[in-house]
């Protein structure tokens, strides 16, 4: 039997503009989930860093002269690696030594004279061991940004909600042990992308994330299979 028959447990929220909530913990019976210091890396390799160089990269008119830019690094564990907020000075960051692993998450965020955020840039990359890489990062207006968020019991499918060509979404997902999300296209229900397709039976509460970019802007709806348990996932627009 087609699970969109299936009784689903799903909600969808939209909500136009920014939000720093934080998700809150899955929840299961007779399982805990492991609590994690917010600024200790747990990774094996931890004790290793890469150094890595940014390019900022706003747009040609600028609406709002940028004051600071924040640079927050996180691993696919949701611990911050690395915090800090500088003057804004030019555009290029020099020397951010950040711990090696793969998968790391980079949010920047300029803000202006009066302290109030203005614009946003994402990226996505792998960090090796006393290695130097560089980042360019479009910076996005504020008015761009988007946050939506899907949960769920089991297979099922979202709500359809609208995503715009050229942004960069990250899809923040919390799932357990093994989950398979795609994107579809809700008008000709073409799988636009696989967003996650993982089979392990190994974590209880798993954190991951992944960038999507996408060519034309387009209502969408996502598939989630391979799983019996709570899920949940986040997007944001950039």
């Amino acid at each position: 039997m087609s699970f969109f028959r299936k009784p689903l447990k799903l909600a969808l929220l939209i909500v136009l503009g920014c939000s720093d909530n934080t998700p809150p913990p899955l929840s299961v019976a007779d399982e805990a989930e492991p609590t994690l210091p917010i600024s200790a890396p747990t990774e094996a390799n931890s004790n290793q860093f890469g150094t890595v160089s940014i390019s900022l990269n706003f747009p040609e008119t600028l609406q709002v002269a940028p004051s600071r830019i924040e640079v927050v690094v996180t691993g696919t564990d949701t611990v911050d690696l690395y915090s800090e907020r500088q003057l804004y000075s030019g555009r290029q960051f020099e020397g951010l030594r950040i711990s090696a692993g793969r998968n790391r998450l980079f949010v920047l965020k300029a803000y202006d004279d009066a302290g109030e955020l203005a614009y946003t840039g994402v990226a996505q990359a792998d960090i090796a061991a006393n290695e130097q890489i560089h980042l360019d990062i479009d910076f996005w207006p504020l008015d761009r940004r988007l946050s939506l968020m899907s949960a769920g019991i089991g297979e099922g499918a979202s709500e359809r909600f609208a995503l715009k060509a050229q942004i960069p979404y990250i899809f923040r997902i919390r799932y357990i042990r093994q989950i398979t999300v795609e994107l579809i296209d809700a008008l000709t229900g073409a799988r636009i992308a696989v967003i996650l397709d993982e089979s392990g039976l190994s974590q209880f509460d798993v954190r991951t994330f992944r960038i999507v970019q996408l060519d034309a802007s387009a209502s969408f709806f996502l598939l989630v299979r391979n799983t019996e348990k709570v899920w949940r996932i986040d997007i944001e627009g950039y």
